[in-house]
């Protein structure tokens, strides 16, 4: 057991950025708004991609040109010699080929097109199809409006808009952050657990979290167990992922966590007071069956134990006691000193 925080999941949160700079043309969406994925976030207008978009329709235009005087002299090859022919189909291949890379240079910008969809279109055809990629769920009567150097930032998955750092107007460098999106329905829990107890953890276990103020335990999984113990606390992270599909756990949420290390329906039990340390094993002084019998003997004897999980309050014990043993507790801290001292001759 130990304490424990919710943070979100990092694999469930992006910051979205543009991928060129330009304007902040149009922005939908601010902070604390749901979204869906796909959905829109804003439009930006930018040089960039308004030359992506020309050079794209250009290279079409001279793949279709290249294409067809190859095709003319296939047909005439009566008249066409073989150096013609190699020529006007080198020539076609190499304008395809810049086809194709202006496609993908758009592609890389987050509009994707493909050269084929466009090879049989008009030069008409194509600039109004090309005008309109990135845009196809804005309403058809603003389309017509919208200039042809947009970019859209999109959300990858459905969640909340946690900050939004941009305003229609305002000018937009590249890589800079303008939205975050987190998928709150899956959190990541860390729990502190004590170095002592962290060998025993491992990947796959279960775990219970309860925030403070009560309410209900929240089930987990472990994922990740810290190599190494914090400096401040000396307490080692464990990571639990949860669902929080009725969104009941908020980020930064402070509480306790457990970890169940195996379910069995009985369990040897004791305080935690009563468990001590002595030359590397674990020790509890045992009480003598005659204690409280007239003539019985006044002692404690030292008992080597073996531990399992840990509570709150108790400590397992897998072997060394048996049920109805009775332990030392709150005076097992004297006892512990008189054995200590007894073994280094005093």
């Amino acid at each position: 057991t130990g304490a424990g925080e919710v943070g979100f999941d990092p694999t469930r949160t992006v910051r979205l950025s543009s991928r060129v700079g330009g304007t902040a043309y149009r922005v939908f969406k601010t902070t604390g708004d749901q979204v869906r994925g796909g959905e829109l976030l804003a439009l930006v207008s930018s040089a960039e991609v308004a030359k992506a978009r020309s050079e794209f329709q250009q290279a079409l235009v001279q793949s279709r040109l290249r294409e067809r005087v190859r095709d003319d002299l296939h047909a005439a090859k009566a008249v066409a010699s073989p150096a013609q022919l190699r020529e006007a189909e080198a020539a076609a291949k190499d304008a395809n080929v810049r086809a194709l890379s202006a496609a993908q240079a758009l592609t890389n910008l987050g509009l994707p097109v493909r050269r084929e969809d466009y090879q049989k279109l008009s030069p008409s055809e194509s600039a109004a199809r090309l005008r309109l990629v990135g845009l196809e769920d804005v309403p058809e009567a603003e389309r017509k409006a919208l200039p042809a150097n947009l970019l859209p930032v999109r959300a990858p998955f459905p969640g909340v808009v946690l900050a939004a750092e941009v305003v229609a107007g305002e000018v937009v460098e590249g890589g800079k952050t303008l939205f975050e999106v987190v998928d709150p329905r899956q959190v990541v829990l860390t729990i502190h657990v004590a170095s002592v107890d962290a060998g025993r953890l491992a990947v796959s276990q279960k775990a219970w979290f309860r925030p403070d103020g009560g309410g209900d335990e929240h089930a987990g999984t472990v994922t990740s167990v810290g190599t190494a113990a914090e400096e401040s606390t000396r307490t080692v992270p464990v990571r639990v992922a949860a669902s929080n599909a009725l969104g009941t756990l908020r980020a930064s949420t402070l509480g306790r966590g457990r970890v169940v290390l195996r379910e069995t329906t009985k369990s040897l039990l004791i305080p935690h007071g009563a468990v001590h340390s002595f030359r590397g094993q674990s020790i509890v002084f045992v009480r003598d069956p005659a204690f409280l019998t007239p003539n019985g003997a006044k002692a404690f004897s030292a008992r080597v134990i073996q531990t399992g999980g840990r509570d709150e309050a108790n400590t397992e014990v897998l072997s060394g006691l048996v049920a109805g043993d009775i332990v030392s507790t709150k005076g097992s801290a004297f006892l512990l000193g008189a054995l200590t001292r007894a073994a280094a001759g005093r």
